[in-house]
């Protein structure tokens, strides 16, 4: 065995050697590290962007409140007749606008390394008894330009160049040897065809795959302070990934160099499979699940909220009664029905009426978006590229999954709010100081992390797999290599 690793060993250090003197590696290590640094700072700045802003919410939010808490008990007018919406004392009021409450995604555990979709949803919902759709779908304006492009960021230097690296210093392994007569001399010492490939590509991947390992650990490190129970664990299968990719790309350069063509038809070649695998295939796959699975329009969703609201509307008295038919533990006991009919419990009744009339639109919405997700997650293993992405969002903590998890509990918080408001509103219980105080908040639980490790698992075999077929491909072509043009 000792015997066997020798010759390996040897020919990965004279194979750094020569790349060394033939200034190579150098500039094209560089131009990686520059890379990688530009793309770890443009993750760090975005994430602390989200954070400045998550901070400055809440401390509008923590304002709000406390002048809130000051006018309850020292109104501006003392037994002066001030405007509903802007007293605090009243619960629909606060409920509404005064004391709307932010919902926040926190950034994910490796978001610097990995911006993925976070540029795509809002991270932060201002919650209030108002319908789900004026806050959850209210987004800020973006350019469409950025967001279709995406953000530069490590994973994106992973995924698309970080191949081209790979092949650049790859494509000539076996073909160049052999245009320079040197072939025939090295494989008549003692070493197979294998060996001498599997040294030439160690020497390749133990430096470039080992910058941009370390470059991934520098942003795990900074990320660390945020969740360090999950950084290391994330970092690690963060490194596999780049490992798995890396011996698919690496692999298929074997795999081509086997062929015999000259070094300038390996170097078409491999850009032509770059092309489709990173770029043609993926973008073939989005179109598709776009086009089969259409999402509704956003001037649909707003149409059926007007009809809705202008429906329900003309119907309140009718369903006032509905509602307290549904809702019989907010008629307070021994009221009549005259007392009951108040604006608020109307106005929560209309707003009931539109929200099932409008659930249907925004199910079908949410249908259509897990139909795209589950074509693309079907379709994935045809591209390396885009298994590779998938698995590095999961793992950075910016991905579709998260966000979704995210708004299930935005749901949950949002109905227990309205329940809140909603009793006091319809029970005319004007707000206390203790009330305040009661008010519901909102505390984001992350995914369990088993199923991270789950769907991460699965990208791994969707890398690892291949890589080993092709090689086993490689190493029988090679058995039938000839060392002479």
């Amino acid at each position: 065995m000792a015997r066997a690793r020798q010759p390996f060993l040897r020919i990965a250090r004279h194979e750094l050697r020569i790349l060394r003197a033939e200034r190579t590696l150098r500039p094209v290590s560089a131009m990686l590290v520059v890379l990688l640094a530009l793309a770890l700072w443009n993750g760090i700045s975005w994430v602390s962007n989200q954070k400045k802003t998550i901070e400055s919410a809440f401390s509008e939010e923590n304002a709000r409140f406390k002048r809130a808490r000051h006018e309850v008990v020292h109104p501006l007018k003392q037994n002066a007749n001030v405007e509903a919406r802007n007293d605090p004392r009243d619960p629909a009021s606060f409920g509404a606008t005064l004391g709307k409450r932010y919902a926040v995604l926190p950034p994910g555990p490796l978001e610097r390394l990995s911006i993925g979709q976070s540029d795509l949803y809002p991270y932060y919902l201002a919650v209030s008894t108002r319908s789900r759709d004026t806050f959850v779908h209210n987004d800020e304006i973006e350019n469409p330009l950025n967001l279709l492009a995406g953000r530069f960021d490590t994973a994106f230097v992973i995924v698309y160049l970080f191949p081209l690296v790979i092949l650049g210093l790859s494509f000539n392994l076996l073909s160049g040897e052999r245009e320079q007569g040197t072939m025939a001399l090295l494989l008549s010492q003692p070493v197979a065809l294998r060996s001498f490939a599997a040294g030439k590509i160690f020497s390749r991947a133990i430096v470039i795959v080992g910058l941009v390992v370390a470059v991934s650990v520098a942003g795990a490190i900074v990320a660390a302070p945020d969740a360090p129970a999950s950084i290391a664990v994330r970092t690690i299968l963060w490194c596999l990934t780049v490992a798995a990719y890396a011996a698919v790309w690496f692999a298929l350069a074997v795999a081509v160099n086997a062929s015999r063509m000259s070094s300038a038809s390996n170097a078409s070649a491999l850009l032509a499979v770059w092309l489709l695998l990173v770029i043609i295939i993926p973008s073939s796959v989005t179109v598709a699940a776009q086009s089969l699975y259409p999402v509704p329009s956003r001037v649909q969703m707003i149409q059926a909220i007007r009809d809705a609201s202008r429906e329900a509307s003309t119907h309140g008295s009718q369903l006032l009664g509905r509602y307290f038919e549904d809702h019989p533990e907010l008629i307070p006991g021994g009221t009549s029905k005259a007392e009951i009919d108040n604006f608020n419990a109307q106005t929560y009744a209309v707003q009931e009426a539109v929200d099932r009339q409008v659930q249907p639109v925004l199910d079908r919405y949410d249908a259509q978006l897990l139909r795209q997700q589950s074509l693309v997650d079907r379709l994935k293993f045809l591209s390396p590229a885009i298994v590779t992405q998938e698995a590095l969002n999961r793992i950075a903590g910016t991905d579709l999954g998260r966000y979704r998890y995210f708004i299930a509990q935005v749901d949950r918080f949002h109905r227990k709010w309205k329940d809140y408001f909603n009793t006091r509103s319809v029970q005319k219980v004007p707000m206390t100081v203790d009330a305040i105080d009661a008010v519901p908040s909102f505390a984001f639980a992350e995914q369990p992390f088993s199923r991270v490790l789950l769907d991460v698992a699965v990208g791994l075999a969707g890398l690892f797999v291949p890589a080993f077929v092709i090689a086993l491909i490689a190493s029988w072509r090679m058995r039938k290599y000839q060392p002479t043009s």
